[in-house]
């Protein structure tokens, strides 16, 4: 063998390794499943170094340091399924039902009964 044709051969014997891993990728089965409740903790801090003359920050509460705290829990769709979810009365309201800052009346309610 070459001194030039064996690292020809084992780039291609690399590249051949590569493309047969992503091809597997694709055969997996999918199955999805939703996950636990997952919590995080977002700390906005502001500190203003080497402010010189005047310097503004708007924060929503009257601290230099907001924390909020956030959970989110996965949720699984298998897209590949035909078919359409059926949910009960009680979840159908539970998920469209207004909040405070999402309101489903007035304009809102108007624009989606123009829609259907």
């Amino acid at each position: 063998m070459h001194r030039r044709t064996f690292p020809k051969a084992g780039l291609v014997r690399l590249a051949l390794s590569q493309v047969s891993t992503l091809s597997l990728g694709q055969q997996l089965p999918v199955d999805p499943k939703p996950g636990p409740w997952r919590t995080f903790e977002l700390v906005t801090r502001v500190e203003l170094a080497r402010a010189s003359g005047e310097s503004r920050v708007w924060i929503p509460l009257p601290s230099v340091e907001v924390t909020g705290r956030i959970s989110t829990r996965d949720r699984a769709v298998n897209l590949r399924s035909r078919g359409t979810a059926s949910l009960s009365a009680a979840e159908r309201r539970f998920y469209t039902e207004a909040t405070s800052l999402l309101p489903t009346d007035g304009i809102v309610r108007d624009t989606a009964r123009e829609i259907a």
